[in-house]
Formats: C-alpha cells, structure tokens, sequence
C-alpha cells in the first residue's frame, strides 16, 4: 500500500532546514530589510516576524547577529549616521534638508530614546575611524568654500549642524515651514559655512 503524503503547509511536514549564510551577509540582509520596513512603517510596527519575512531569514537570525530587536536598531541608527553624513559634507544646496538617510536616522533616534536607550550609546567619536574622515571632508569642501578651517571651528559647525537638522527633521511640521521660510534658511545656513574662516578669526581660534 502506498504510504499517504502530507501537503507541505501541513503542520506535521518536516521542515525543510534554511543553509546557514555567512554572518556578514546574513547581517547585510537584516539591516537593508529593516531599513526598506522603516521607510514605509512606524517603527513600533517592524516587527522581528516582518524582518525575518522580508528578509528571508529565521526570526533568530536578529539575536544571534545583533543581540536583540533594540540591537538590530541601534545598528542601524548609527548605519544611516554615517551614510548620510558622508554626504553632508559635500552638498551645497537645500537637498540637505531632506536626506533620507538623515531622516530615517533622526526619527529612528528619537523612538529608541523614548523607548528607554541611553542617549550616550549613539555617541559619535569624531577623532577616529569613519568620522574622523568626514570631519575632514568637510574642512576640504569649507576651506574650498570660504579659505582655510581649523579643526576646532569645523567640530563646533559640525555639530551645530546636526543639532538643527535633527530640530527641523522632527519639528518641521509643528512650525509650518513654507518654501521661502525653507530657502531662506538654507541660505542662512551656507553664509554661516562659508564665514567660518572669518569667524574663528574674530574668536581667536587657529586656523591649522
């Protein structure tokens, strides 16, 4: 007699092992999944179970690669820190407001801040390693723009400038911007870089 056979959606199929991918790849594969969920979902709906979905992963793939759902985001938010300020440093028009990287990075930083992690966790150290570099960036394209910038005025800017994008990606909506008020203060915000020469002059700072 022929033995019966079971459908393959029946809970008592046996399962068909996943091959194990490298981590790096398998990691590669859970940000870009996540990433492409945030942009088109409130955090609080990404779920391990659509990541793993969406990624063609198990569910177990997020803690055995980031520790946790709050490690896979954290990883994340530091990811797009450094993608869109790569960037930063080399535009010259209004698009710098409206990064998406910058604003997937911003609001994701938000939620995890509400939700309880520590603010000193998403620390940047600008003297080492990736930001080091893009501090450097910036002081090629400012000296380009305006004449030399010492270290000190472009940290001082540098940071200055995340602290404004980060209100305007959050707020923007509260205060009702409208394109000339968005324009305007665009121009604003590239008269200030290209007087930074001046203005660490005026203040004394060095210029090396």
């Amino acid at each position: 007699m022929d033995q019966p056979t079971l459908a393959v959606d029946s809970p008592f199929a046996p399962r068909k092992s996943r091959p194990m991918l490298p981590a790096a790849e398998a990691q590669s594969r859970l940000v870009e999944s996540t990433i492409e969920l945030l942009r088109n979902n409130p955090v609080s709906a990404v779920t391990v179970r659509k990541i793993a979905i969406a990624s063609g992963l198990h569910a177990t793939t997020i803690s055995r690669n980031f520790g946790s759902m709050g490690g896979l985001l954290s990883h994340i938010c530091a990811l797009l820190s450094l993608r869109s300020f790569e960037r930063m440093t080399a535009i010259r028009d209004v698009t710098i407001f409206d990064d998406p990287d910058f604003l997937l990075r911003t609001k994701l930083l938000a939620w995890l801040i509400a939700e309880g992690a520590d603010p000193a966790s998403f620390r940047i150290d600008w003297e080492r390693g990736r930001p080091k570099q893009i501090l450097s960036n910036f002081l090629t394209e400012a000296e380009g723009a305006g004449g030399p910038v010492g270290a000190r005025a472009a940290a001082s800017w540098v940071q200055i400038a995340i602290f404004m994008l980060e209100g305007f990606v959050l707020f923007r909506e509260v205060h009702g911007l409208d394109e000339a008020m968005f324009r305007d203060q665009y121009l604003l915000f590239e008269a200030f870089t290209n007087a930074l020469p001046e203005l660490q002059e005026t203040l004394g700072w060095d210029a090396g």
